[in-house]
């Protein structure tokens, strides 16, 4: 099984039902599945294919959920990003994965134009989403809403196999320099096939992004609440009174989180 055909499911199950929540914006599966469709043809019209890496530095929303489906429906391999990290670690990891292209939100500007400067070579282009003024760049920029919306529709769909890389996570441990976990599609999976049966997931749950998406303390969930056809709630800064305040309000009923948040 391959990471696409989770939300292939949870479209023909529960299309109609509202699947993401993020602030102001709220999208049934059928909406979010569009959506994916133009991101998937946009960085396909950029040359984005089979085994091509790309590179994400965005804080917990809807449009992170969408990069990981888009990227996977193209069959190329997604490189979340630390955006605590310094410049010069997001240019190494940049410049170790052989990532081909960027999507980060504007809030993050001066970080990725600091990272950029110090010349991985193989990035070509950068994909801002957010609110914000972008910083201006020697590499091709794009807005993520205007190509999302002009494209929205069916994803294109690259045909691989289970045993094909889905993304790159880059973790040191403790110390040193950080390097790249390698994650198939059958890892992803099989582990939120497993998480769904060990914490009986269904349909009626309602999962709350709390720890950072560019992290498996909660990216695991992108794939387990959407297989059952869950609801996912995002929270992009973690502030203890936001989140208290947005479990109450969109009737969360369950999270992860790490000891320090607690």
């Amino acid at each position: 099984m391959i990471v696409t055909e989770t939300l292939k499911k949870a479209v023909k199950l529960f299309g109609q039902k509202e699947g993401l929540v993020c602030g102001r914006d709220r999208l049934t599966y059928k909406e979010a599945y569009e959506r994916v469709g133009g991101l998937a043809q946009f960085l396909a019209s950029q040359g984005i294919g089979k085994g091509d890496k790309v590179a994400v530095l965005c804080p917990n929303c809807h449009r992170f959920f969408e990069v990981y489906y888009a990227l996977a429906f193209l069959g190329a391999p997604t490189v979340p990003l630390n955006w605590r990290l310094t410049p010069k670690e997001i240019a190494f990891i940049l410049e170790d994965s052989e990532s081909t292209f960027l999507i980060a939100d504007r809030r993050f500007g001066e970080l990725v134009e600091a990272a950029l400067a110090q010349g991985p070579k193989a990035i070509k282009g950068v994909l801002w989403a957010g609110r914000g003024e972008a910083p201006g760049l020697q590499v091709g920029a794009f807005d993520y809403e205007e190509v999302v919306e002009a494209l929205r529709g069916v994803p294109p769909e690259v045909p691989y196999e289970e045993d094909h890389i889905a993304q790159i996570y880059y973790t040191s441990g403790t110390t040193g320099r950080p390097k790249g976990v390698i994650l198939t599609h059958k890892n992803i999976c099989v582990h939120a096939l497993g998480t769904v049966a060990e914490l009986h997931l269904s349909d009626s749950d309602r999962w709350i992004h709390v720890a950072p998406m560019f992290h498996l303390a909660d990216a695991w969930a992108t794939w387990a609440i959407t297989w059952v056809g869950g609801t996912h709630i995002f929270v992009g800064t973690f502030d203890p009174g936001l989140v208290l305040e947005t479990i109450e309000r969109e009737r969360a009923t369950i999270t992860n989180m790490i000891p320090t948040m607690l």
